[in-house]
């Protein structure tokens, strides 16, 4: 305005508002100190008046009328050459005359494009899906909801994984908290399922005042033996009390079991637990006699958890091996077998030569492992396992590897065992319980994505493990070191080709079928779950 003067600083500043104003006029009334009332004088007391002088703010615009658009924004360019804004807002008074002018300097303002019709059902989206929270946090787009898998992650994370040499967190659609390791007990579709809800319950159903049996049961796995207890039960018509087998010739036949139940059950509790210390090394030194390269991984963390068993890889091994206990069948083999004789028909290769246990006493020793010590243990595994990749250290590397392996190869064993159920079983199927081998391929590929977003793919499996850094890097001691050589030279054997032709036949249940994977960047993303395909 005239008789003005603005003065620009030509070091860069923070935004700035600052006012122009005539000498003539005042903008605002200068505050007059508080005159201090004597005392005595009543509260009520009006003050004395005094002539204000007020000045009507008006934006600009010739009628005086509010406006909708912005103000005008001009850009300048002060000594140091670094483009300002300059927002002008003027000030008039009562009769329209300029007195002077509000002004802030910033950055330049930038205007975005309206957004297309496609654009906006993206952003629709996105919002209702949700974002991952480095992109939530830096305000910037992301594409998680859009991606074609909920095992990838967002492009930002995916192509930058490290800021200021820290880990950024994995972002995946699919979480650690819905992963699936084990049954809840037999399907609805299987055989052995009963609807008694005290067997999953857990209470006792045994006839009050009849003797308890002192039984031993095997199976095979070494010497190991598990001590129970049984006592007669009232059979329903819902229960199963015999098992059904095919002869050659396709008849179905029935192999009636005497009507007995477990009891006693918080004793039979501590017998399994005492049994598991004592014998879930022996159910994963039978690996001996699967591939060369799962037996070496496992053998390699049993060592690591002797060493360390508050760790991950202890946890998974557990879960492998208890996993194995609710799979294979039990058998008698004490001097009380409930009068139950060995059997020996050749035509039913199930239990030729074998003195089974009654189909609900199977069924109650499934559900005191799932409930009383797999449940808990699923959780120990869910809280280590994102504990170790949300971020992952390099040092940890190495045993996230060996939990991922362990855990793959059990979701291997998980489908074999559903193939040889249903053959036992007589069933119609090849898989006794799709469903829940859906759920657990689901849980295969999370661990993948885990995996290859924290290790940046398979790399540290291609790295020169005879490097002094490499060594250094992962934390590693002499016998993981020897480990990790002679696995880079097992991969190396096996053709690419050869490892990718696993997934191509889909059986599920062959030996490093989901394994595999951890040593190739073409992993298995896609959403379909199905086995079917």
């Amino acid at each position: 305005s005239p008789g003005s003067t603005v003065t620009l600083d030509s070091k860069p500043r923070a935004s700035t508002t600052f006012s122009e104003t005539t000498a003539s006029e005042p903008l605002r009334p200068r505050a007059t100190p508080r005159s201090r009332k004597p005392k005595g004088t009543p509260k009520g007391t009006a003050k004395p008046s005094s002539s204000l002088n007020i000045i009507q703010y008006k934006p600009s615009g010739g009628d005086g009328r509010l406006t909708k658009k912005r103000p005008a924004v001009d850009e300048i360019v002060v000594e140091d050459d670094v483009p300002r804004t300059l927002r002008q807002i003027d000030l008039v008074n009562g009769s329209g005359q300029v007195e002077g002018s509000m002004c802030t300097l910033g950055k330049l303002v930038k205007t975005r494009n309206a957004f297309t019709l496609e654009k906006r059902q993206q952003t629709a989206f996105v919002r209702k899906e949700g974002v991952c929270g480095r992109c939530k946090k830096s305000k910037r787009q992301c594409d998680l909801a859009l991606q074609t898998s909920p095992y990838i992650s967002c492009t930002l994370c995916t192509s930058t994984k490290l800021y200021k040499n820290v880990s950024r967190m994995p972002c995946f659609r699919s979480t650690l908290l819905d992963i699936l390791f084990f049954r809840d007990g037999p399907a609805a579709n299987e055989p052995l399922f009963t609807k008694r809800d005290t067997v999953y319950h857990l209470e006792d159903p045994s006839k009050p005042d009849v003797p308890v049996k002192t039984l031993k049961l095997t199976q095979n796995i070494g010497s190991h033996r598990l001590t129970v207890y049984a006592s007669e039960f009232v059979p329903k018509p819902e229960d199963v009390t015999s098992y059904k087998w095919k002869d050659p010739s396709g008849v179905s036949r029935d192999l009636p079991m005497p009507p007995f139940c477990l009891t006693n059950i918080e004793k039979v509790h501590s017998h399994y637990l005492q049994y598991i210390q004592e014998a879930k090394w022996s159910y994963l030194e039978s690996l001996q006699s699967d591939d060369e390269l799962s037996w070496t991984t496992v053998k390699m963390g049993m060592a690591y958890a002797k060493k360390r068993p508050g760790s991950l890889v202890a946890d998974v091994l557990d879960l492998w091996a208890i996993s194995r206990m609710i799979e294979i069948p039990w058998e008698m083999c004490g001097q009380d077998t409930l009068g139950v004789k060995r059997i020996n028909n050749p035509e039913n290769p199930n239990w030729h030569n074998k003195i089974p246990i009654p189909p609900i006493m199977d069924t109650q020793l499934d559900q005191i492992v799932i409930q009383h010590i797999l449940k808990p243990l699923r959780q120990r595994v869910i809280d280590k396992f994102q504990e170790l990749v949300t971020p992952a250290k390099p040092e940890a590397w190495f045993e996230i590897y060996l939990a991922a392996f362990v855990i793959l190869n059990h979701i291997e064993r998980l489908a074999k065992h559903s193939v040889s159920h249903a053959r036992t079983h007589s069933m119609p199927t090849k898989y006794s319980n799709a469903k829940f081998l859906e759920a657990a391929f689901h849980t295969a590929k999370v661990v993948l994505s885990r995996f290859h977003f924290v290790c940046n793919g398979s790399v540290p499996l291609k790295c020169d493990w005879t490097s002094p850094k490499t060594i250094e890097m992962a934390k590693l001691e002499g016998q993981e070191v020897e480990f990790m050589k002679n696995t880079q030279v097992m991969i190396l054997q096996r053709a690419e080709k050869q490892v990718l032709g696993l997934r191509a036949t889909r059986e599920y249940e062959t030996t490093l079928y989901w394994s595999h994977q951890l040593f190739i960047e073409n992993w298995d993303k896609s959403p379909n779950n199905s086995i079917e395909g």
